[in-house]
């Protein structure tokens, strides 16, 4: 089945599509709401959002850090971005609030129902709601899904808490009484369609660590994010000077890399491959990188390899073009250009399709066509928001594909892999032309499609290592959220500027019947619904990938990404701004020019990768032309 629909899309490399997206959907009944930006002073959430004071609560916690002014780089550990606030956005600080979080006891236990009993299982959520189907995304490839991957463990690392396991060996659940305080275990039916063969009732499930944990004693919890906040290329380079040390070579400003015995490169092999990947000696391919998820799917070992090789193919440049340029210089120049293209990339092609360009063009998110961008605002935090990193973001998990398509330079299917049979087993992508051929099926292969289907992949299988069974996605996702203290449904759509609810009934205006009947038989109260649940049942806004409840948390969360970051690659008079010309350089670069720059010999890529190819409107063309506009002159020194 899966080829027959695979030679769909490349039928649709021959035959444009009768009519656009847009067009299709232009009947919106969500195009007259707002989507509000609280950021931005032109506009402001529902009247419901903590003050900025309140949101950034954890600032009282924050070291005093002395800074340099006229600094060209970025430091890695993302400190005096700002210079009122030094500490915004480092690694192990607390993530931004929208609203007050919801805890049974105000402080950090998870909520509970309106009724006083507990919330649902997330698992019987899970299979009620959001059924295991493909459904394939024919206007987008699955470089969309990947560069929201890319982007979430570039902003954010979740640390857990250590402690004992929450579930007995044989999967059943503790007496509550040895519960860990550290556990938050998903309780799994007995009639599970799928658990139940396996005779488990119990998935184990740690939380993640508060400011509390590090010495800052604020209440209610904050939770805090391991990495620096900002699109710095940290799961690239690291959010610490001694990681970042670890993957260099001092020489010529290059990453360490290891070449195969037919000379290509890849990512350096952790020292223990066996504690990290499931592999069975220690001879075997388990990487190292500036962020430890590297290894976790074939997808992302990928996207870090291509970014190593980005680098050092900038840095090999530098060095020729100013060969009197120390390795210290040219390592931090390319990693300026890298960072850079990680954020044009993210506003100029993925940003429009999640958010819908005419909402980019409004709210400033849209990167200029010339000269600077205008609007650095030291007032804005650019820390990742709670709200954004428990619910909204998650929802793109939909769109992961359960199979990964390997494809040839004819666009033929190679092969496919199962998603979840190379989780934490990355070798396969160094096997002679497999690294291609996963490149070419990133611009190739559809997404699933952002919608209530997840694939069986992640809510069955997800880490499954040796087991006829693994992790759910989707309930860990749910669960997730309640740890946090993710504010219910019905709070996070007032926020959003959609009216509050009061019955099932009530959430016609952005669900529809079917799905309302279903909420009601899982949910006692509509105001026990949990956020991502609520935000994934609603229809979506035409243009976009963004539900209506969402979008305000999204659109929040890359406007503090862009605004309040000093350093962002748009804006000028700053020390490490680029020079103009070296401005519209990167702005030459997209997706499909990394492919086409850092595979081992791919030929055609389509001009947005993003985009299934379309013989009219996105044709195949050689990787020349793609690429020829991208040199780095306006780097020399002479």
């Amino acid at each position: 089945m899966f080829k027959i629909l695979f030679g769909i899309i490349l039928f649709s490399i021959v035959y444009e599509e009768s009519k656009s997206l847009d067009q299709v959907r232009s009947g919106n009944p969500f195009r007259r709401q707002k989507r509000l930006l609280h950021s931005n002073p032109n506009t402001e959430f529902s009247n419901i959002a903590l003050s900025i004071s309140q949101q950034n609560a954890a600032d009282s916690c924050l070291p005093k850090i002395s800074c340099n002014p006229f600094l060209k780089y970025r430091p890695f550990d993302g400190t005096c971005n700002n210079f009122l606030v030094p500490g915004w956005g480092t690694p192990n600080t607390a993530f931004v609030r929208l609203l007050p979080p919801s805890y049974s006891d105000g402080i950090s236990r998870v909520r509970m129902a309106q009724n006083g009993n507990w919330l649902p299982s997330p698992r019987v959520i899970h299979t009620v709601l959001f059924p295991e189907t493909d459904v394939f995304d024919f206007r987008h490839t699955l470089a969309v899904m990947e560069w929201g991957q890319i982007i979430a463990h570039d902003v954010t690392f979740l640390s857990i808490k250590k402690g004992p396991a929450c579930c007995t060996p044989n999967g059943n659940l503790f007496p509550p009484q040895e519960l860990h305080a550290s556990c938050l275990p998903i309780v799994i039916p007995s009639n599970d369609p799928f658990y139940f063969k396996f005779r488990r009732t119990c998935m184990d499930m740690k939380r993640v660590k508060t400011a509390n944990e590090l010495g800052c004693n604020i209440f209610p919890v904050h939770q805090i994010s391991g990495v620096s906040h900002f699109l710095d290329g940290s799961l690239i380079y690291g959010s610490n000077e001694d990681t970042s040390n670890f993957l260099r070579t001092f020489r010529g400003g290059l990453l360490r890399a290891q070449l195969t015995a037919d000379r290509r490169p890849f990512l350096i092999n952790t020292d223990k491959p066996t504690r990290v990947c499931h592999v069975l000696s220690d001879a075997e391919v388990c990487y190292s990188a500036g962020d430890g998820r590297v290894n976790q799917n074939s997808e992302i070992a990928v996207s870090q390899v291509m970014f190593m090789r980005l680098h050092n193919l900038l840095a090999n440049q530098l060095s020729i073009i100013n060969p009197d340029w120390t390795d210290n210089v040219i390592f931090h120049e390319a990693r300026r250009i890298v960072i850079a293209i990680i954020q044009h990339i993210t506003y100029n092609e993925y940003l429009p399709i999640l958010l819908g360009s005419k909402f980019m063009e409004n709210s400033n998110l849209t990167p200029t066509r010339i000269n600077y961008a205008i609007g650095y605002n030291e007032n804005v935090n650019p820390s990742t928001i709670s709200e954004f990193v428990g619910a909204a973001f998650r929802s793109y998990h939909s769109t992961v594909q359960g199979f990964i398509s390997l494809v040839n330079e004819s666009r033929a299917l190679v092969a496919e892999i199962r998603f979840s049979d190379f989780m934490n087993k990355p070798g396969i992508i160094q096997l002679p032309g497999n690294f291609d051929h996963f490149l070419r099926g990133l611009i190739t292969q559809p997404q699933q499609e952002q919608d209530i289907f997840f694939s069986g992949e992640i809510t069955n299988f997800l880490f499954k290592s040796d087991a006829p069974f693994g992790m759910d996605l989707l309930s860990m996702d749910i669960n997730r959220g309640r740890d946090l203290g993710i504010p219910p449904y019905t709070t996070m759509r007032v926020l959003c500027g959609l009216p509050m609810v009061n019955r099932f009934e009530d959430l016609k205006d952005v669900m529809d019947d079917e799905k309302i009947v279903r909420l009601a038989k899982v949910y006692s109260s509509v105001h026990d619904i949990d956020y991502l649940v609520g935000g994934l049942l609603e229809r979506r806004i035409p243009g976009t990938l963004t539900s209506p409840s969402f979008h305000c948390v999204v659109a929040e969360a890359f406007y503090r990404y862009k605004f309040g970051d000093r350093f962002f690659y748009e804006f000028g008079g700053q020390a490490g701004s680029f020079t103009l010309d070296q401005l519209n350089t990167i702005r030459k670069v997209t997706f499909s020019t990394l492919i086409c720059l850092t595979g081992d010999n791919i030929q055609l890529a389509q001009p947005d990768g993003f985009l299934i190819p379309n013989v009219k409107t996105n044709p195949l063309i050689p990787c020349s032309e793609l690429a020829s506009g991208f040199n780095l002159h306006a780097w020399s020194n002479s």
